[in-house]
Parts: structure tokens; C-alpha cells; sequence
């Protein structure tokens, strides 16, 4: 019989390579294609695409699609909240729901508000960033 640590090492180095982080699979500035062009008031932001997709857009809202091996959730609420801050948005207020959703209230540097939002969807991570007009 083997010593019971040598049968669980294979388990800890998958545990390990699952839940590390992970070197995106897109630059940070290249945008998956997409019909949907991002709405000029995030047009001219440096935003951390990393290959997502625009999936829908309007004047003052975006919703982006990750796939697992552009992003981590983790890393998409690391990267979306220090983008926005490094534009000069303020994170007014966060919280993580229990699915792993982060709601976050935004203020933008002329005092509009809005909202951004990680949310998984099936295979997916969406970011939905709403401001108001």
C-alpha cells in the first residue's frame, strides 16, 4: 500500500492548477470580435478586454462575455474595479453575493453614477457597466 500522501499529490496539483492564477490567453487591449462597438463613453478608457466579447451596448452601458480561458472571475474583480478607479471612477460601494456576483456603485469624475456587475452566466463571466446618461 502506498503512504496515503503520494495518492493525494496528484489531487493537490490539480487543486493547485485550477484555482491559481492564470496568464490571459488575449492582451489586455484586444477585444474579441464583436458587431457591438464599445460605447464612446468607454471608448477612450484603458480597459482590461482581454478578449472579450461585446455582446450588447448602448450610449451608456456595456455587457462583456468572458470565457474561462480569457479570464478568472477573480481576476475580471480585480482588473474592471482598478481600470475604472485608474480612469479616476470612484468605487462608491461593492459587495459579492453568494453565486460570486460583485455589484459594485460607480461614480464617474463629472458625478454621473452607475453600476458594474460580474455576474456568471453558465460557462460564462459577464461584466455589465451602466452609467447614467
Amino acid at each position: 500500500m502506498r503512504p496515503l500522501h503520494l495518492s493525494l499529490l496528484p489531487l493537490v496539483l490539480f487543486a493547485l492548477a485550477c484555482g491559481g492564477s492564470m496568464t490571459p490567453e488575449f492582451k489586455r487591449s484586444d477585444r474579441h470580435f464583436s458587431d457591438t462597438p464599445v460605447p464612446v463613453t468607454f471608448s477612450k478608457m484603458d480597459l482590461p478586454w482581454y478578449g472579450g466579447k461585446v455582446e450588447m451596448a448602448t450610449e451608456s452601458s456595456m455587457t462583456v462575455a468572458y470565457v474561462p480561458s480569457m479570464a478568472t472571475p477573480d481576476q475580471l474583480k480585480d482588473w474592471w474595479p482598478q481600470a475604472l478607479e485608474d480612469a479616476g471612477w470612484t468605487i462608491e460601494h461593492s459587495s459579492v453575493s453568494g453565486n460570486g456576483t460583485l455589484d459594485a456603485i460607480i461614480v464617474r469624475p463629472d458625478g454621473r453614477r452607475g453600476l458594474m456587475t460580474i455576474r456568471p452566466e453558465g460557462s460564462l463571466w459577464w461584466l455589465i457597466l451602466t452609467v447614467d446618461p
